[in-house]
């Protein structure tokens, strides 16, 4: 019977996440029901989008990278008064047709929360051509979740602008780092640069996301006045909820007076999120701090997890959640091959049902 109330709890716990997620897409208002400072702001916020864009274009020397040294990764969160905003963007470099997704957590004590997002659309020259269709919105909930996705159609560059305000006048804005777009077919790669005094690094990675078992290699290119250049780096591997799975690191002393390339490579055995990161000081104290962002590592066919069905190396209430949405024709991606729980080669009620009796510690083998 305690078996039994488990499950019933559970079942209860993801329907009531289900409703709520139904409502909460249900919340778009006039922008003519927008306050008019929150407008302001907006406005404010998007011409400042355009004008941070257009700096990061490639120095005059013709060198291919973005100067990402304000970039600050996937997740951010700004907050003004009791209002919060915690978001995150899914890609920093993709090729057309490829979707990148922007979600947004906000909180306050006093509700409703309006808020309002868009973007900017520029071209190869970071000249602007168009906008991300503009939204607006009203809240009653507190926390409230919310997310919204944009598929780039031409090369050049892109990046979400988001703006909220609470109850009390609070306001936050928000505008995500730059997303770079490559034509179909060329390899997105990642660089970025920091510079400390006469001290300076450019780091490239040959890949933006990659299977548990294949091997990325992060390069960075030390330059100084004054040696020895004094370094410790690393990789970490990540699961969904940020505990460390797996590290490699790495320190020691280079010569880069006259420039030093040096290469990191790692090959993680299993799925999650890999981060590089080093640290250098030059002979006259000069330090810098560079990383790349978060590389998707998915499961390979060897590593299957079964009942992981969101692919992220855990088997936990998100994967049922996940897989709920699928069987109910949510437009979510799941991993079929780890969803199929029963082993009869369909992925249907029997398999959530499973999963659940699963999490509820009923004595099931998932297969």
């Amino acid at each position: 019977m305690k078996k039994i109330l488990s499950l019933i709890l559970l079942l209860s716990v993801l329907l009531s996440s289900l409703s709520f997620s139904a409502l909460a897409d249900s919340d778009q208002i006039p922008m003519d029901e927008v306050p008019a400072e929150l407008q302001a702001l907006f406005e404010a916020e998007m011409a400042e989008a355009l004008k941070n864009a257009r700096s990061r274009a490639p120095e005059s020397n013709g060198a291919n990278f973005i100067d990402r040294a304000s970039f600050n990764g996937y997740v951010g969160s700004k907050a003004d008064g009791y209002l919060t905003v915690d978001y995150t963007i899914s890609d920093s470099m993709v090729t057309v047709g490829e979707t990148v997704s922007f979600e947004v957590l906000l909180d306050s004590f006093n509700p409703p929360i309006v808020y309002i997002v868009g973007g900017v659309i520029m071209d190869e020259n970071f000249e602007s051509t168009g906008e991300i269709a503009t939204k607006s919105y009203e809240t009653a909930s507190s926390p409230h979740s919310k997310g919204w996705s944009y598929t780039p159609k031409k090369a050049g560059y892109f990046n979400f602008v988001f703006v909220a305000m609470d109850n009390l006048g609070c306001m936050v804005a928000v505008t995500t780092n730059t997303v770079q777009v490559s034509e179909e077919g060329d390899t997105p790669v990642f660089r970025n640069i920091a510079i400390d005094g006469t001290l300076g690094a450019t780091l490239t990675l040959d890949a933006t996301e990659i299977t548990a078992g294949e091997t990325i290699t992060a390069e960075c290119h030390f330059t100084c006045e004054t040696d020895p250049v004094v370094y410790a780096a690393g990789w970490t591997l990540y699961d969904a909820d940020h505990n460390t799975l797996d590290t490699l690191e790495f320190s020691d002393v280079c010569y880069a007076v006259e420039g030093e390339t040096l290469t990191f490579s790692y090959t993680p055995t299993q799925a999650g999120e890999a981060l590089f990161l080093v640290v250098a000081t030059d002979g006259e104290g000069n330090q810098i701090v560079i990383n790349s962002p978060h590389i998707p590592v998915a499961a390979s066919a060897s590593t299957r997890i079964p009942g992981d069905v969101n692919d992220d190396g855990r088997v936990d209430m998100r994967d049922a959640l996940a897989l709920l949405k699928k069987l109910a024709d949510w437009d979510v991606t799941i991993n079929e091959s780890n969803s199929d729980v029963n082993g009869d080669g369909a992925v249907n009620m029997r398999d959530a049902l499973t999963l659940l009796k699963h999490l509820a510690d009923w004595d099931v083998t998932l297969k």
